[in-house]
């Protein structure tokens, strides 16, 4: 394709030359004129070599974006499920919460079966792949005081994180890790990150305010983002988003999840 426009365009330059123009060249207009039509001819030579290129890399890497609205729960869920249920044993899981949707102001227990089904699909694959998980905590119940987490936790991620946590210091060298970050994106995912290349999955939450709610930071899921991702082009953003927030990480014990926040006047 580019070849063909670029020899259509080259013969066009080599008509006017064939037809007296280089005779005529001592007036710079014609001179500035072919000068135009030889820069035009380079530039789309370059721009169409470009574009195909791109072509050939979307098609070789199969990048691929799916939206699945929480409208339907089932399908979502579904899909979630997938992605780390049929990740090959050569992967790492890495996954982060934001300070809301984990928490019981942002859950009704509607979906509380579909959580724990979620959920379940990771603790099956404590045993064979590493899995590292952050939660998001608001800087008041972080160092506030006050109830301890795994109470302020839906019931769905509180058990989850429990297990998470005696399986840890049961299995150390698993490497399973949760841990509770100062709260800093206002998002949630997950990424499937193959151990050797950069590519992976990522299952993306998008989460919307609820503006009816009783609390100020009551958010809603609105819906997932699965991105298959094999060479890498924005698996690696991920990740670095998950150390910047590990960099100030407390790794959670069960004792940490259960007990009294200090300072609280709770008894």
């Amino acid at each position: 394709m580019a070849g063909g426009v670029a020899g259509t365009l080259a013969g066009v330059a080599a008509k006017l030359l064939w037809d007296g123009v280089v005779d005529k060249l001592a007036d710079s207009s014609i001179l500035v004129s072919l000068l135009l039509i030889i820069a035009v001819i380079a530039m789309t030579v370059v721009v169409l070599n470009a574009s195909g290129k791109v072509d050939r890399l979307i098609e070789r890497a199969s990048f691929s974006i799916d939206y699945y609205p929480a409208d339907d729960a089932d399908e979502l869920y579904r899909r979630s499920r997938e992605v780390i249920a049929r990740s090959d044993a050569d992967v790492d899981i890495y996954a982060v919460n934001s300070y809301i949707e984990v928490f019981k102001e942002s859950n009704t227990g509607s979906d509380e079966r579909q959580q724990r089904n979620y959920l379940e699909s990771f603790a099956r694959r404590f045993d064979s792949v590493g899995y590292h998980r952050l939660i998001q905590v608001k800087n008041g119940q972080l160092k506030g005081g006050g109830p301890a987490l795994a109470d302020l936790l839906a019931p769905a991620y509180r058990d989850h994180y429990l297990a998470m946590a005696r399986f840890a210091k049961a299995n150390p060298e698993k490497g399973v890790k949760i841990e509770e970050v100062p709260a800093k994106l206002p998002t949630s995912f997950v990424v499937v990150k193959n151990r050797h290349g950069s590519g992976g999955q990522i299952i993306w939450q998008m989460n919307k305010h609820d503006p009816n709610a009783n609390a100020p930071d009551v958010e809603q899921i609105m819906g997932v983002f699965i991105i298959i991702d094999p060479d890498g082009l924005l698996v690696p953003r991920f990740m670095q988003w998950f150390s910047e927030l590990d960099r100030n990480s407390r790794e959670l014990t069960e004792q940490l999840l259960l007990e009294q926040q200090p300072g609280s006047d709770q008894p």
